[in-house]
């Protein structure tokens, strides 16, 4: 069973139980920490790397091309192209793909 924990303000919410201050309980259920770096290979952050111009261009090419062939862009077969071609990890390559989508190609929205 998978838990939830979300922080809002000095407050902690695990499901419908309301946890503030220095409660053990609620502090012991942190969420996974072992989420990638969103960094290039270069050290580059992800979203500046998707920013330049030339990257989102590169980005609606391989969205577009998966869309010629019947994958919608925002699915998560596209994401899995758009992370093998510029080898990023998963949830790397669908923030790119998101931010290409809206701000690079809006025909394919």
């Amino acid at each position: 069973m998978k838990r939830f924990l979300f922080a809002i303000g000095a407050c902690s919410i695990l499901f419908s139980v309301v946890a503030c201050g220095n409660n053990p309980a609620v502090q012991s259920s942190t969420m996974d920490r072992s989420e990638p770096d969103y960094k290039t290979k270069d050290g580059q952050s992800i979203a500046s790397w998707v920013k330049k111009t030339e990257n989102q261009k590169a980005v609606c090419e391989v969205l577009r091309t998966a869309k010629q062939n019947g994958i919608p862009s925002s699915s998560p077969e596209a994401t899995q192209l758009v992370a093998q071609r510029f080898e990023l990890h998963p949830a790397e390559a669908e923030i790119v793909a998101i931010y290409a989508i809206e701000f690079g190609c809006p025909d394919l929205q």
